[in-house]
């Protein structure tokens, strides 16, 4: 005759798996088994964008050979996406939540350049790429339809960030410096411009200056000073004063992708081989 103890906590934790089954059926994922699905709903009510072995490991409570078995077959399934090595996350989350999935996988980082500017609606365009600023080099990943482009940026210059909706991302001001100091990865000059137009009644320009003047490139000064005056966009005497005072000694592109053309703009040392005027791009 068997111990009634056991055997009722025996069939308390079948049907708590059971259970456990049903609700995580109930959220329209494909068919897993009892302890995936157990995995999956300690791991989804964790609130964790990212996750690893060891995380799932004081999760579930299962032994190290276990989860990374129930793993591989989750992602076999398609109902968890590997990011990178021993980093996953469920696929409803990259679906929903890309830019938290961005950041905690990349750590540290934030949210930067045409995602950033998109973000803050200075532009109109959706890239598919999120763009996360990183103090040091890493491959692109292409996670289903979504591709993570880590952009490096100096140590020194990774600053500038705050906490929204769960995710780093660059501050309004510290958005576009990032972004003029990387005009392809915006979707090129004529794009960078306009956002910088767009951008111009919401930032705060004490900041904003500030932070361009950190970053410590002449050239970018020149190019964003040429462009203040020259797009009539407002900014105190003493704070373009600042920007010109540290413009570049020598005469740079005002458009990099451009070849160079016969206007020069003395004031600011700019070589004018593209054309502005203040409703955009002629």
């Amino acid at each position: 005759m068997g111990d009634g103890k056991n055997e009722s906590f025996l069939n308390y934790n079948i049907y708590s798996i059971i259970m456990e089954k049903i609700q995580y059926k109930n959220t329209n994922y494909k068919s897993v088994s009892a302890l995936e699905s157990r995995l999956l709903n300690r791991i989804s009510g964790s609130g964790m964008f990212v996750f690893g072995v060891s995380e799932a490991q004081r999760l579930s409570g299962f032994s190290n050979t276990r989860v990374h078995n129930l793993l591989a077959s989750l992602a076999k399934k398609g109902i968890i996406v590997k990011i990178l090595r021993n980093k996953y996350c469920l696929e409803e989350t990259l679906s929903e939540s890309r830019f938290a999935v961005a950041t905690a996988a990349f750590i540290p980082s934030y949210v930067s350049f045409w995602s950033g500017l998109s973000f803050y609606g200075f532009t109109e365009q959706q890239p598919s790429v999120v763009q996360i600023a990183v103090p040091k080099q890493f491959k692109k990943v292409q996670l289903r339809e979504i591709r993570i482009q880590p952009i490096s940026v100096k140590p020194e210059n990774f600053s500038g960030y705050i906490r929204r909706e769960g995710f780093s991302i660059a501050s309004k001001e510290k958005v576009l410096v990032d972004s003029a100091a990387s005009f392809e990865n915006v979707g090129g000059f004529a794009e960078f411009v306009k956002c910088l137009r767009n951008a111009w009644g919401e930032i705060d320009k004490r900041v904003f200056v500030k932070l361009l003047l950190k970053v410590n490139n002449k050239s970018f000064n020149s190019r964003i000073g040429y462009l203040v005056e020259e797009l009539g966009l407002s900014l105190s005497r003493n704070l373009l004063k600042r920007i010109h005072t540290r413009r570049s000694s020598g005469f740079v592109k005002l458009n990099p992708a451009k070849s160079k053309s016969s206007k020069y703009n003395k004031r600011w040392n700019i070589i004018v081989n593209d054309s502005i005027e203040e409703g955009g791009l002629l």
